[in-house]
């Protein structure tokens, strides 16, 4: 019996990876693999035993193996990005011995996770800086390789870059398994904001109490807003100038992955995009989003926005 640890990370196709695993069980099952329920408390991702103390490891390491051997299944798949930073490599190590284990990471170049991460903080949250600004803060604590190396002390380590493809099937390729269906994979789970919706909710999150930044409605909004127009969730306009910053202050960072993990995550000066906001529809898109008759974005930026600004 072996364990695949899938550990993230985040902003690079976990939750799809995980959506995929949680509902394909006869698929795992077909190949001698499985996703266990323990330490994941019927939630699609293990995050309940990356947070887990390290004394607690032990026992649910067991109820894997158990739910393991009761399905004659010799490939035990753990996934959280919460591994990546949370989980004492070496204690999950000792709680895994003396079966083998091996870990796969996914990683996004740096330029591409820090803009994710932005983008999310503006739609999932209450972000109200520009990017620029997000993007300086940010960036001294974007630093992957001494986590992977945390874990690549205990375990063999895959790195695998995440190219905003097909997480799972990448996932599946990566960890010796048959590349699933088409039927079978999951849609992307958390798409990105941008264009004016991603203006106006900036502008909207100054206003949001914390209960509403807290609601769970709050997600459900705004995915309905995603799909109002392609602009929404289009690429996202970056200068040169902080990606050069960007490029520059993560070159040690690069270099050792590349050193260590044979992969290369390059930092690629974005092309020429259109301003942000693009004032040109920008009162349009306003009264798009007003449109959708929901009942906590659009009131906001109908209430404390008006079009004869623009």
């Amino acid at each position: 019996m072996r364990f695949i640890i899938h550990v993230g990370t985040s902003k690079t196709g976990s939750s799809a990876i995980q959506a995929f695993l949680h509902r394909n069980p006869e698929f795992l099952s077909a190949h001698s693999a499985i996703y266990p329920l323990a330490g994941r408390d019927s939630t699609p991702s293990h995050a309940p035993m990356a947070v887990s103390p390290s004394l607690s490891l032990p026992g649910l390491v067991r109820q894997a193996v158990d739910e393991a051997r009761l399905a004659s299944a010799e490939t035990v798949i753990l996934s959280s990005e919460t591994f990546f930073l949370a989980t004492d490599p070496r204690a999950l190590a000792r709680a895994i011995a003396p079966h083998p284990a091996e870990v796969v990471v996914f990683l996004r170049p740096h330029l591409d996770y820090i803009s994710s991460w932005y983008r999310e903080g503006v739609k999932s949250s209450n972000v109200t800086s520009d990017f620029d600004n997000f993007a300086a803060l940010a960036v001294p604590h974007i630093q992957f390789a001494p986590h992977l190396a945390r874990w690549a002390d205990e375990f063999p380590v895959t790195a695998v870059r995440y190219d905003s493809g097909n997480a799972s099937a990448a996932f599946c390729r990566t960890a010796g398994l048959p590349e699933p269906t088409h039927a079978a994979l999951p849609t992307r789970e958390n798409v990105s904001i941008s264009g004016n919706l991603l203006f106006l909710k900036r502008l909207a999150n100054n206003f949001l109490t914390k209960a509403m930044s807290e609601s769970a409605s709050l997600s459900a909004e705004m995915q309905e807003l995603l799909v109002l127009d392609p602009t929404f969730r289009s690429t996202m306009p970056i200068s040169n100038t902080i990606a050069q910053f960007i490029r520059s202050e993560t070159l040690k960072d690069r270099m050792i992955i590349n050193d260590r993990f044979h992969l290369d995550l390059p930092v690629s000066l974005p092309p020429p995009l259109p301003l942000s906001p693009d004032l040109d529809r920008l009162s349009r898109d306003r009264s798009l989003i007003i449109s959708s008759h929901l009942p906590t974005i659009p009131r906001l930026i109908e209430a404390h926005t008006t079009p004869y600004a623009w």
